[in-house]
């Protein structure tokens, strides 16, 4: 993306967000896909300045002192308690599992604010948030959230395909938090950690993605997020030639012709009820047609134990670990060598 203002951008990975300087100011901006593809400006002004500048851009009172969340992912970017306590209003709360979130939520001091397609703006209204950090997601209505006398700040995380990209929208809390040198310090330790698990491409394993539902059967495409982090991993992703950043429809027969011999098979679920080989058959006799249900090599990852959605953005490297522990485990060594999985395990019998 390019930016109509001068200045370096200090972000490495992220596509979607530039952070640069603007007569000693951070100026952020953000290009999300939807709201007509506008570019959204922010000049943070840090609460010892008693003038900000005249820009025509959005100010933003930094360190901020109060926001709502309308993801969980914006939640485990923020590092510390007593930042914590600054968010007072979540969207979907029931699916929140942080303890310290969690607590706060049942004990009435950060209040459900709705679902994503049906928020309460006059709950977000009582809360007088600084900040409403709001996800664009397709078909998503920001335009009743303008009668919040908030600054409305799209957090587009999600649209990063780089694994380290999406982490890298940490660097962007900070700022907001005031604390630009502590949240930037961690970003550089995940980016290290991450960078330095990478394998060679190759001749790995072959891999596959997601299930059938409701009839229509989506697979990640070749430049999605994890298709990085399979190649990343040593991995070969049978779909990784498709030039799709998002999911793609597949007929069941594409995919079997595909993927019918692919060694592994990667699935997300959410239930409190364990995945197994006979549940799945269940769900389609077609599964067992696949190599890798043969042969038991399904990694699946179960996101209402494990926390997925809610904390991985912030460690991608926990996820490739994931895989090479999986693909090849002798290549993590050192300080990973007695790794365990975090989020990806076999499925059990």
């Amino acid at each position: 993306m390019q930016s109509e203002t001068a200045g370096d951008n200090v972000m490495e990975y992220a596509n979607w967000v530039r952070i640069t300087d603007y007569h000693g100011f951070d100026l952020v901006e953000v290009f999300p896909a939807s709201e007509g593809n506008q570019t959204f400006r922010f000049i943070l002004v840090p609460d010892s300045v008693e003038t900000p500048p005249d820009t025509g851009f959005g100010i933003i009172r930094v360190p901020v002192r109060s926001m709502v969340c309308f993801s969980s992912t914006q939640l485990s970017m923020i590092q510390d308690d007593c930042d914590k306590d600054k968010v007072t209003g979540i969207l979907e709360s029931d699916y929140v599992l942080n303890p310290y979130f969690r607590k706060r939520i049942d004990g009435g001091l950060v209040a459900d604010v709705g679902i994503e397609s049906n928020y309460s703006v006059e709950k977000i209204v009582s809360l007088s948030p600084d900040i409403v950090l709001y996800s664009l997601y397709p078909n998503f209505n920001s335009y009743p959230l303008e009668k919040c006398n908030s600054t409305l700040f799209p957090w587009a995380d999600y649209l990063e395909q780089h694994p380290l990209g999406r982490a890298e929208w940490l660097r962007v809390m900070g700022r907001l938090l005031g604390r630009k040198e502590a949240y930037d310090s961690i970003f550089f330790a995940i980016t290290e950690r991450y960078n330095s698990l990478i394998q060679p491409a190759g001749d790995g394993p072959t891999i596959f993605s997601d299930v059938a539902f409701s009839g229509q059967w989506y697979v990640p495409g070749g430049n999605s997020y994890i298709a990085r982090i399979i190649a990343d991993a040593g991995g070969d992703y049978v779909w990784k030639d498709n030039p799709s950043s998002s999911s793609v429809l597949q007929s069941p027969e594409a995919i079997i012709a595909k993927a019918g011999e692919a060694d592994f098979w990667r699935i997300t679920h959410s239930s409190k009820e364990p995945l197994t080989y006979s549940k799945l058959l269940k769900q389609n006799s077609l599964y067992g047609q696949f190599k890798a249900f043969r042969e038991q090599n399904i990694l699946v990852c179960n996101t209402f134990e494990t926390s997925y959605f809610e904390t991985s953005i912030l460690h991608p490297e926990l996820i490739l670990a994931d895989f090479i522990y999986h693909f090849h485990r002798d290549a993590l060594t050192g300080d990973w060598a007695d790794y365990e999985p975090t989020y990806y395990h076999r499925l059990d019998k």
